[in-house]
């Protein structure tokens, strides 16, 4: 299978987020997944910022955590054992971005995704 589309999909997004995020500012990762996407937020954000991560598993919660602890990145990030519809509830304002990228924790429990409904009050 071809993952041009894939590809290029993350790269849009990682080149979005450089452009948006300072150093200092907060962001959410509404699905923290491995934990990839929340260290690359945290990178960005620098010391006096904050990256809220989001994910349903706690294979996720586990993995980012320990991903974030070997890159030095732990105390830039709260990370949350709930759904990124419930990010308002938890989450102070201001929020420069947002990012989501839908579907299952690799190597996780592939009945758990995201799921419309969800994402939609997330949004």
């Amino acid at each position: 299978m071809n993952d041009f589309h894939l590809r290029s999909a993350r790269y849009l997004a990682e080149q979005l987020c450089l452009h948006v995020l300072r150093p200092g500012d907060s962001a959410v990762d509404a699905t923290m997944g491995n934990g990839h996407d929340t260290l690359r937020l945290c990178r960005l954000v620098g010391d006096e910022g904050k990256v809220y991560a989001f994910d349903l598993q706690i294979a996720a919660l586990d993995s980012t955590r320990e991903r974030l602890r070997l890159n030095g990145m732990e105390d830039r990030a709260q990370l949350y054992h709930m759904g990124h519809e419930h990010m308002l509830d938890v989450v102070p304002p201001p929020v420069r971005l947002v990012l989501f990228n839908l579907g299952w924790l690799p190597g996780g429990d592939k009945g758990v995704t995201t799921r419309t409904e969800t994402t939609i009050n997330a949004l």
